[in-house]
Order: structure tokens, then C-alpha cells, then sequence
């Protein structure tokens, strides 16, 4: 008999037990309830809504169009996707990057890529050195003097691009290799580069004008196609030596061994 209320007293402790187990089981699962539930309500709420965009520098053109994070959930927002749009949007980006400043705020750093040239025939664009075609308005006012590339056709753009990118046909890669050589060469650091016209390669011709505000005669150039290195090697060497009185030249033609200077008449 005894034996038989000792394994009674037993089964009750275990199934005491039990239901204590289960009871906390049901607090814990209930509180993790509300937990989730506070979360995603905090989550969700207008604490967390995008009510500013802080850009790097003072544009304009770029705040116009990140008006469309305005508004949206700072956790669930997609900075690569954003950062994608913008580029796309704006071919002048060289980089973009998005941050989150926590609760309310998209912070933005960007880098500009750097024009070559100006566009003869669309006054309103520039390039770069891999023939991207930029907006003018969104260098101004601290635009420098670009050289004018004359001869390229603005509407010829490379499929294979997602930019805006010129086709790279001989014009412009001999363009932009002449303007690049250009401004390398420390030996006509002292000269200005005012136009390149690659209109017909074989008749390439380049302008150029002295660092001096009281220079206002240009000296034209002829350089042909192809060789522009070794061009503009020799013609280092001619302007160091040659004594030249830029009123009474007419061009120099480098197409030839020897720099050919040809003189004006009279």
C-alpha cells in the first residue's frame, strides 16, 4: 500500500513538472510575441521614414534626383539599387555611394568624372578620356578651359555601354590619345591647347596658344593620323630650339621626318 502512494507522490511531482514547463514555455513564446510585434511596429513607424538626404558639396542637379528615397523605410531601402538609379541617371558620376545615418537620414558622397574636351558641335556637353558624354551645366561655374574637339558626331553612341558613351571609332580614340599625350608632356605645360579638329585623320590638326593672358595668337598644328607619340616628342624638341615668331607662322606640319613650318604670306 505504501509502495503504491509513493509512486502516486512521483507521478504528481513529474506532471507538476510538466505543467510548469509548459507554462513557461507559453510566457517565453508569448513575449516573444510582443517583442516581434513591438519590433515591427517600431520598425515600420515614421521613426524610421527617410525625411533627409545629406549630399557631399553643393548640387543642385543631384538633389532633384534623389527626391525619390524621400519617405521611404530606412531599413528596408536598397542603397546599391539607389546608387545603381543615380548612375544610370546621371553619366557623370565616376562613383556614388549611399549611406544610412540612423533614424531618418541617406547620406551621399560622389566623385565627378573629369571632361577632356568640349563638344564643337553640342556646345552644352562634354567627354571624358573614355568618351562619356557629360552635361556642361554640372561642371559650372568651376569649369576650366577644355580644348574644342571638332569632328565627332555626338549622336553615335556605343550600344554595348550602360551610359552614355560616344562609339569609339578611330576619330574619337585619336582624339582623345592627342588630347591625353597633351597634357602630359611637361615640355608644353606652358602652352594651352585650344582645339583639336580630327574631322578628316589624315588632315588631324590641333591649335595651341601660350600660358599668357596677353597671348592671343594660336599656332596651328598638323599632325596627321597615327604616330602621335613620336609627333609630339619631335615637336617638343622643335618648340625648345626653334625661335619662332608666332605672328608670322601660318602652321607647323609634323607629318614629315623634319617639322615643316609654313609661314603666312606677306
Amino acid at each position: 500500500m505504501s509502495q503504491k502512494i509513493r509512486a502516486g507522490n512521483k507521478n504528481n511531482k513529474k506532471s507538476k513538472i510538466g505543467l510548469k514547463f509548459i507554462g513557461l514555455l507559453f510566457i517565453l513564446g508569448l513575449l516573444i510575441s510582443i517583442i516581434n510585434f513591438s519590433a515591427s511596429k517600431l520598425i515600420n513607424s515614421n521613426f524610421f521614414q527617410i525625411n533627409r538626404v545629406k549630399i557631399k558639396g553643393d548640387v543642385g542637379w543631384l538633389e532633384q534626383s534623389v527626391r525619390f528615397l524621400i519617405a521611404k523605410n530606412l531599413f528596408y531601402i536598397d542603397l546599391k539599387k539607389a546608387e545603381a538609379i543615380l548612375w544610370r541617371e546621371h553619366p557623370e558620376l565616376e562613383t556614388i555611394t549611399l549611406s544610412k545615418l540612423w533614424p531618418d537620414t541617406i547620406y551621399i558622397t560622389f566623385s565627378l568624372k573629369k571632361p577632356i574636351a568640349a563638344l564643337e558641335s553640342s556646345p552644352n556637353f562634354l567627354i571624358d578620356k573614355n568618351g562619356f558624354l557629360l552635361a556642361k551645366q554640372k561642371y559650372e561655374p568651376k569649369l576650366q578651359n577644355l580644348p574644342i574637339l571638332s569632328g565627332i558626331n555626338p549622336n553615335q553612341f556605343d550600344r554595348n555601354a550602360q551610359n552614355f558613351r560616344l562609339n569609339p571609332d578611330k576619330k574619337l580614340v585619336s582624339a582623345i590619345e592627342l588630347i591625353t599625350l597633351f597634357s602630359r608632356s611637361r615640355a608644353l605645360s606652358a602652352y594651352q591647347l585650344e582645339k583639336v579638329d580630327v574631322a578628316k585623320l589624315s588632315e588631324s590638326t590641333f591649335f595651341i596658344r601660350k600660358n599668357d593672358p596677353q597671348a592671343a595668337v594660336q599656332l596651328k598644328v598638323n599632325i596627321g593620323e597615327g604616330n602621335f607619340k613620336e609627333k609630339i616628342k619631335i615637336f617638343e624638341i622643335f618648340l625648345k630650339k626653334a625661335n619662332l615668331d608666332w605672328n608670322t607662322v601660318n602652321y607647323i606640319d609634323l607629318r614629315f621626318k623634319e617639322p615643316l613650318v609654313g609661314l603666312k604670306n606677306g
